[in-house]
């Protein structure tokens, strides 16, 4: 319905806890789903930054100024990987 009107949908989705040190499509919330039908999923991804003496896991860590950005599913074009600072 979306592409008759012309108007496009933003899903925001948050990623389940995961050991893995970048996150992936099959680590969001019901991931079939959102892998069968966007057009595009992007997902950012910054690191916490590493103190001496400080415990960053908690939810209110300090991040790194470097952001992944990562295309990791397009129907239009191939996907990429970019950082930004």
């Amino acid at each position: 319905m979306a592409e008759e009107i012309g108007v496009p949908i933003l899903v925001i989705a948050r990623p389940r806890k995961s050991n893995a040190e970048v996150i992936s499509n099959i680590d969001l919330k019901d991931s079939a789903d959102v892998e069968a039908d966007a057009d595009i999923v992007i997902l950012l991804h910054r690191k916490l930054k590493a103190e001496e003496g400080k415990d960053y896991t908690s939810q209110k860590g300090v991040f790194q100024e470097r952001m992944m950005v990562l295309v990791s599913k397009c129907r239009y074009s191939p996907g990429g990987l970019v950082f930004l600072e």
